[in-house]
């Protein structure tokens, strides 16, 4: 027996702090052990009738730029005509967002009552009871809380996961895309395992850029962390490779392909060959990126032949073509890196008309147009500059910071920070110090309280490498207000490296920028 499970989004908020979730994981040997955690998930999907099998399914893992691509591939299917959910993961501010349907966010009400039907069957869903009788009994009565205690579970997305499926199947969705958490093979969106049971339905992955992250998990090699991500590749579906770094394309590239053979997968459509972009024709700016982008004939023909699909593409013929001649698509979305994005999103386009869901050129264009993607090279306000940006490694810091340059030159910066334990932060140091003219960094404290670095510590760290002044402010906001208050001419200010962190700053610099305290 159990104390009753209140179903309000107060108390999933309450639950949901209570684990520990991947922060406790000290290498990548004890990663493995989460696999016991999907194998509850996949047994706790199955009680509730497999929802995650109602809808076809756009599966999306990477290191960099996978929510970039799911929020460009939502915003298309949407308006192909698609009722589309979207899951994502991590939220910038509220749980809800991580779960919509057509860009609505799950309400609180029916995040609250999915998270308590969850923690019905999950194994460690229900709390505990106080061992004192006479709070025992207070709490029988619903008069005080459960115990406080860190549970074992290590992976908490399968209840965002299973709340979302069934959110999607209630919503009568066509289509999800889903993005993974960290890592792939072992991630609680790993659970498509079967083609999906509505008639037609189907099964896309994709691969984006790989990058040096969550070592202490993943492993401490490219291809170690790709083996992680392709582990979501399925054979009934279709796989996509995004463009990767060219130091590191060949190993990406090497790991992925034998993923599918291994698996008797079709050949993955692999981007970094088959479409590219035209040289001259890119214009990035801070209010978007465009470009050309066109097939390289042989290529794509080898594929088609190779996953049995007509030579002029069948259900992606349109596209095809349009691509054989090129084709110029916009984002609104900032930042060189997103015209890669930009080629995995149209590798997915043609995946899926290939397995019968023809996209036109026209739909593709209005929903890459069309595209929010908070917290991404985001201006939050042109006068004074202030910009908030979610990249945490090196590879996305020096990619945002790459970009501010290009588009707003030496303009000196004052930037918000915080660090990781498991961060290497000399290298996401020296990733900022071509491209920014720092003037004074503020380090805080991301919200992660097990994984979280001190700013104290964090800036005995940074200071020697950056070589400039830094301010340690543990708290968040205080540490954005005093960065914000410090602007004496024209500088930008930049909040960076963590996603909650760019979160705060997204919910109180507005309200600053009207004169509210």
């Amino acid at each position: 027996m159990h104390p009753r499970i209140e179903t309000s989004f107060k108390e999933a908020e309450r639950f949901h702090a209570t684990f520990l979730d991947y922060s406790k994981v000290q290498s990548f040997e004890e990663f493995e052990t989460v696999a016991k955690d999907l194998a509850d998930f996949r047994a706790a999907l199955k009680t509730l009738g497999d929802p995650h099998l109602k809808f076809s399914t756009l599966h999306i893992a990477g290191s960099k730029g996978k929510g970039s691509t799911s929020s460009h591939m939502a915003s298309v299917l949407r308006h192909a005509g698609k009722r589309t959910g979207f899951l994502i993961s991590p939220h910038l501010l509220e749980l809800t967002e991580r779960i919509t349907v057509d860009g609505v966010e799950i309400s609180r009400e029916a995040f609250g009552e999915l998270t308590a039907r969850l923690r019905g069957i999950l194994p460690d869903g229900p709390d505990q009871w106080h061992t004192n009788p006479l709070k025992r009994m207070l709490q029988g009565f619903g008069l005080i809380g459960p115990p406080e205690y860190r549970r074992i579970f290590r992976n908490a997305h399968g209840y965002f996961n299973g709340a979302a499926f069934l959110h999607f199947v209630k919503s009568k969705v066509d289509f999800a895309v889903i993005e993974t958490g960290m890592g792939g093979r072992l991630d609680n969106t790993n659970v498509f395992d079967r083609p999906p049971e509505v008639p037609g339905g189907v099964l896309v992955t994709a691969i984006t850029s790989m990058a040096l992250e969550h070592r202490m998990s993943l492993g401490n090699d490219i291809r170690q962390i790709t083996g992680h991500k392709a582990g979501i590749i399925r054979p009934h579906g279709l796989a996509v490779l995004g463009p990767q770094k060219p130091e590191w394309y060949e190993d990406v590239r090497d790991v992925v392909q034998a993923r599918c053979r291994e698996i008797g997968a079709p050949p993955v459509l692999d981007a970094n060959t088959t479409l590219k972009i035209v040289p001259g024709s890119e214009n990035f700016t801070a209010e978007g990126t465009e470009a050309v982008f066109q097939t390289d004939e042989q290529q794509m023909a080898a594929w088609l032949a190779a996953v049995g699909a007509p030579a002029d593409g069948g259900g992606a013929a349109e596209l095809v073509a349009a691509l054989r001649q090129g084709q110029k698509f916009r984002s609104p979305l900032a930042g060189a890196y997103q015209a890669d994005n930009l080629r995995t999103v149209l590798g997915c386009c043609v995946a899926l008309g290939v397995r019968g869901v023809p996209l036109t050129v026209q739909q593709i264009r209005v929903g890459l147009e069309s595209t929010q993607w908070p917290g991404r090279f985001e201006i939050i306000s042109r006068d004074p500059l202030i910009i908030a940006d979610c990249s945490h490694e090196s590879l996305s810091i020096e990619a945002f910071a790459r970009s501010f340059r290009e588009f707003y030159g030496d303009r000196p910066v004052i930037a918000v920070v915080g660090f990781l334990r498991d961060n290497n932060i000399p290298r996401m140091c020296r990733a900022m110090i071509p491209h920014l003219a720092l003037k004074h960094v503020v380090c805080c404290k991301p919200n992660l309280p097990i994984r979280a670095l001190g700013a104290k510590k964090a800036i005995r760290i940074a200071e020697p490498v950056l070589g400039v002044p830094m301010t340690a402010i543990d708290h968040q906001v205080t540490a954005i207000r005093r960065a914000y208050d410090m602007r004496s001419g024209n500088e930008a200010l930049l909040i960076f490296s963590d996603i909650y962190i760019v979160g705060e700053a997204r919910r109180v610099i507005p309200g600053w920028l009207r004169g509210e305290k």
